[in-house]
């Protein structure tokens, strides 16, 4: 999910040079798609891996997370066209997003492993009965 989620802010900030070439362009949008449609599963089973009570629960608030997400990128995408910065700043502005996500994603890893840590040293303090 790291690796995916950085491939797609690299492909999003390289696109502000690459748009100058129309071999470059072509295929800094083909590798956009790959990384793009890439996250949806990683999404998916981390999101299944964790909702092991109500997993039909938890993929449908999976995808209606990614649709409304949808919805605001395209909201916020028409604000920074609308705005002094253009049409051009659109990549710079998805890929500084992309880079928020991905901070919350080595968070949330973060989170977890520490989480892991304290509920593996609990368990070593159990005393075992005979």
């Amino acid at each position: 999910l790291i690796g995916i989620t950085a491939g797609l802010a690299v492909c999003l900030f390289a696109f502000t040079v690459t748009l100058e070439s129309k071999i470059f362009a072509v295929a800094d949008i083909f590798l956009l798609g790959v990384f793009s449609f890439g996250i949806l599963p990683c999404l998916t089973v981390l999101v299944m891996s964790k909702a092991k009570e109500a997993p039909n629960l938890a993929t449908t608030m999976n995808v209606s997370a990614l649709h409304i997400s949808n919805a605001v990128g395209a909201w916020l995408g028409g604000m920074v066209i609308d705005s002094r910065f253009g049409l051009r700043a659109v990549p710079l502005f998805s890929g500084g997003v992309t880079l928020l996500g991905l901070t919350l994603i080595v968070f949330m890893i973060l989170l977890e492993t520490r989480r892991r840590r304290i509920h593996r040293k609990q368990q070593q303090a159990i005393p075992v009965e005979n």
